[in-house]
Formats: C-alpha cells, structure tokens, sequence
C-alpha cells in the first residue's frame, strides 16, 4: 500500500504540473486512470496473494484478478484518450 500511495502521490505532482497542457475535457482524468493502471500491474508482483485470486501462473509470475482489472481499465482509458484526442481534432476549424 505505500508504493501505491507513493506513485499516487507522484502522479498526482506530474500530472498537476502539466494540466494546462490537457485541452480536452477529460483528458486529464483518462491520463490519471492510464498511467496508475499501468503502474498497478508491476506494483502488484511485490504483494502476496491468496491462491484463489490468481488467476495464471506463468513460472515465477502470476497473473492476479486485480492486474488484469488494472490492465482492461489502462485499454479503455487509452482507447478513450484516442477518442478525446480525435473529437478535438474534428472540433477544431483549422
């Protein structure tokens, strides 16, 4: 829970220093959502787990219920960071 709450709080820095840079809408909070999901896959090998929440053992590596919840939520924020990215794009008359 400290490296969560650490990289938390340093995304939060980063992305505080470049939030005027984000004209979409809603770009900053995809962003936010992206890149803490991103973190949240390596951060959760350092946890120990039960068996039950583990859903692929690759050797050494498992694969847990709350990576690929971390790793469907990164697709969608990037898939809706593409979106904002677009309509802004249509939007503008130039």
């Amino acid at each position: 829970q400290l490296y969560n709450a650490a990289f938390g709080l340093l995304l939060f820095a980063v992305l505080w220093a470049v939030r005027k840079r984000l004209r979409a809408p809603g770009a900053l909070f995809w962003s936010f959502l992206l890149v803490f999901a991103l973190a949240r896959i390596p951060i959760d090998l350092t946890r120990a787990y039960e068996t039950d929440s583990v859903l692929l053992r690759a050797g050494p590596v498992q694969v847990t219920e709350s990576q690929l919840t971390s790793a469907a939520l990164a697709l969608f924020s990037a898939l809706m960071l593409l979106r904002l990215r677009r309509e802004a794009t249509a939007a503008s008359p130039f």
